[in-house]
C-alpha cells in the first residue's frame, strides 16, 4: 500500500478526489486512528451531544 502511495500517478488521482495521500506504518496508523477518537470523543462531551 505504501508503494502504491508512493506513485505520482496514484498521489494525482487522490488529490483531485480530495484526499490527502500519506503512507505510514501501521504504528502510526494506530496512533492516528487513537487520536482521532479521542478528538471526537471529546467535542462531543463538550457539545454535550447524547445517543438517540
Amino acid at each position: 500500500m505504501v508503494a502504491a502511495l508512493g506513485a505520482s500517478e496514484v498521489q494525482a488521482t487522490l488529490r483531485d478526489q480530495g484526499a490527502v495521500p500519506a503512507g505510514t506504518t501501521a504504528e502510526q496508523f494506530r496512533q492516528f486512528v487513537h487520536d482521532e477518537v479521542a478528538k471526537s470523543d471529546r467535542i462531543v462531551s463538550q457539545a454535550g451531544i447524547q445517543p438517540e
